[in-house]
Parts: structure tokens; sequence; C-alpha cells
């Protein structure tokens, strides 16, 4: 299941930026996490949104990742 939360942050000049995180956990644990920074609250809810929509909906982690072990 895919959720997302939203973390207000202080910038050194005074301004404020708003990051987003995609967790998605099975069976408990945290298997997939995606996060990125805005400078609007709103466009970071709507990409939180279709995030979640993305992953859960289109079978994104359905795919299998391949990573290649160089042994020297």
């Amino acid at each position: 299941m895919a959720s997302f939360n939203i973390e207000k942050r202080a910038k050194v000049s005074g301004e404020f930026s708003y990051r987003c995180t995609v967790r998605v956990k099975e069976s408990g644990k945290i298997i997939h996490r995606d996060s990125k920074t805005f400078s609007k609250k709103e466009v970071a809810r709507n990409w939180g949104l279709a995030r979640c929509v993305n992953l859960e909906e289109e079978g994104t982690l359905n795919k299998q990742k391949v990573v290649s072990l160089f042994i020297l």
C-alpha cells in the first residue's frame, strides 16, 4: 500500500520548502521509497497523490530490478 507524507522545511533564507515522501509497505516493511522537494505545498500534494496512484495501479513495483555484481 502506498502512502505519502509532506514535511515543511525552513530554508536558510527564511522561505519554506515542502518535501513529499512516498512509501510503499508490504507485510509491515518498506519496500519502496521516493522523495522530492517542492516550493509549494499544493504541488507536493499533487505529486504525492499521482505517485501513489502510479505505484499502486500501474504495477510499477511489479517490475523486477536487475542489479549487476562485479567480483574483483
